[in-house]
């Protein structure tokens, strides 16, 4: 097995520039540099950071991807999209792999506001990287397809300013979070059952979804969709812990809005990264045809 990212599935920031809160490591091998640990903003305390895979060759300005890890929103790290990152700089384009503020102590909305920051963050220091602003792309897998997803639908208007961004790719997204929520008690005439693989919504929102729907609506990609959002691209396998029910719901809502997508239903219970072999080489076709090339 690669590597699991998941068992189940507001702060005031200070852009940072380049050479703070200490120097990033830097290595180069293969054609590619890779700037590790390099700091995008603080947030809550902390100082977050992500790593940059870079092409050694520039040929003018190029899109950009930043990657999102799983984890529950509780767990996880920058370096698991790592093998893909490189790829992508491979390709010659430029990625980004981000750490972000954990649900202990960080409840939501810590992790989306990082998101927000990141792609701020990206987006002004397009310079430094050869950087095209106008086409970055969000990949997640998982929690973070979560956050890939909320990202990329919220606000509205141009898709190459601000937080904005032309394009998102979903591995295995949690889209409703309370109906994740709900179906954790499942109740029959026996008596109820609960399954406590979907115990980390609540708790990452940090209530009940009848105590507090609308933080589970603003959580939620399903709820915010409209016309004016990139095309996204959706994987989800059909017997997997996420619900295929959760892809096929954000489907519907993309379809009715006119927002181009795509959903890869991939036979079996493989979660996210456990089905990078299937879903990788679409998501790349799927980047191309919105990124452009080089």
């Amino acid at each position: 097995m690669r590597r699991r990212a998941w068992p189940f599935l507001a702060a005031l920031y200070v852009p940072l520039a380049l050479a703070a809160c200490g120097a990033p490591v830097t290595s180069t091998a293969a054609g590619l540099t890779i700037r590790r640990d390099v700091p995008y903003a603080q947030a809550g305390g902390e100082t977050l950071r992500l790593d940059a895979y870079l092409p050694q060759r520039t040929t003018g300005a190029r899109p950009a991807v930043i990657f999102i890890h799983g984890g529950g929103w509780s767990q996880g790290d920058k370096r698991f999209w790592g093998p893909e990152a490189r790829e992508i700089a491979q390709l010659g384009w430029v990625a980004f792999s981000i750490n972000y503020r954990l649900d202990a102590p960080s409840p939501y909305p810590a992790e989306i506001e990082d998101v927000r920051a990141a792609i701020s963050w990206v987006r002004a220091h397009a310079g430094n990287y050869a950087i095209d602003p106008a086409r970055l792309a969000l990949v997640g897998d998982s929690a973070g397809a979560n956050l890939a997803l909320l990202a990329a639908v919220e606000g509205a208007g141009p898709l190459d300013t601000g937080t904005r961004v032309r394009a998102a790719v979903s591995w295995s997204a949690p889209t409703d979070l309370a109906a994740l929520a709900r179906a954790a008690t499942t109740c029959a005439p026996a008596g109820c059952t609960h399954d406590s693989r979907f115990d980390e919504v609540e708790h990452y929102i940090g209530c009940d979804p009848t105590a507090c729907p609308n933080r589970y609506a603003a959580a939620s990609p399903t709820s915010d969709v409209d016309p004016s959002d990139p095309p996204i691209f959706l994987a989800n396998s059909d017997q997997e812990v996420i619900p295929l029910a959760q892809a096929q719901e954000m489907a519907d809502r993309l379809r009715t809005a006119g927002v181009p997508y795509e959903l890869d239903i991939i036979p079996g219970t493989r979660h996210a990264l456990d089905y990078t072999s299937v879903a990788w080489p679409p998501t790349v076709a799927f980047l191309r045809l919105y990124l452009g090339d080089t």
